[in-house]
């Protein structure tokens, strides 16, 4: 079914005859192998699909899915990361994750090197609802803070992606949090996070710009 899911009519039929069902029991039940395989038909079945997006989630997916990017196998939790995304892809969904505690195991993925990219695109798709968007600046800046290599860059270069709106909220994030506890560490952060990329430099600057004009406290970068 996976391998059948790449074509929208097939898609459609799949879900008319019922499969979406055993496919969610699959991924909450079955071992590692044929968790990998449901997750990636459900992420197949939901990608560009309105109809399954929100079936898939009236199924149950939701949870068990959650479940599996933050205790499964290897190619379990990079599939179920994908499948989260596509899902996401619908409004009423990025809350239903968000709610079933999705955000913090996606976050944790941003660094692998195998899971990273997928988690990034789940986080990406959740953070158009702005509730959700704050949750994970809010993840990110802990992440710098807490931080003692390059994990805080990757972490935030993989969710910014291409969407560099993004950028803002977390740098403008990161100059509030280098005013409060673990300053030496957020703004050895953000000076990594600005060495990173020209437009990071850019961004940071008019953050930091902004926060002089109303905290003489705020940091600068050497």
């Amino acid at each position: 079914l996976a391998r059948l899911a790449y074509d929208d009519a097939i898609c459609t039929a799949i879900a008319a005859a019922g499969g979406i069902p055993p496919l969610v029991a699959l991924v909450t039940h079955g071992a590692a192998g044929g968790q990998e395989q449901a997750a990636r038909a459900l992420g197949n079945l939901a990608y560009d699909n309105a109809a399954n997006q929100a079936a898939i989630a009236a199924a149950g997916a939701i949870d068990p899915l959650v479940a599996l990017v933050r205790s499964g196998a290897a190619g379990g939790q990079s599939k179920a990361a994908a499948a989260l995304g596509d899902l996401a892809c619908n409004g009423a969904n990025r809350a239903a994750i968000a709610a079933a505690g999705g955000i913090p195991p996606l976050m944790a993925l941003l660094t692998n090197d195998a899971a990273g990219f997928m988690a990034a695109l789940a986080l990406q798709n959740l953070a158009r609802n702005a509730v959700n968007r704050a949750a994970i600046t809010q993840s990110l800046v802990a992440v710098a803070a807490n931080d003692q290599g390059r994990g805080a860059t990757v972490a935030i270069r993989r969710f910014i992606g291409l969407n560099y709106g993004y950028r803002i909220g977390i740098v403008e994030a990161l100059v509030v949090a280098a005013n409060g506890n673990n300053y030496e560490q957020i703004v050895r952060a953000m000076k990594t996070f600005a060495n990173d990329d020209s437009s990071n430099r850019a961004a940071l600057a008019k953050a930091l710009v902004m926060a002089a004009a109303v905290n003489s406290r705020s940091p600068q970068l050497a």
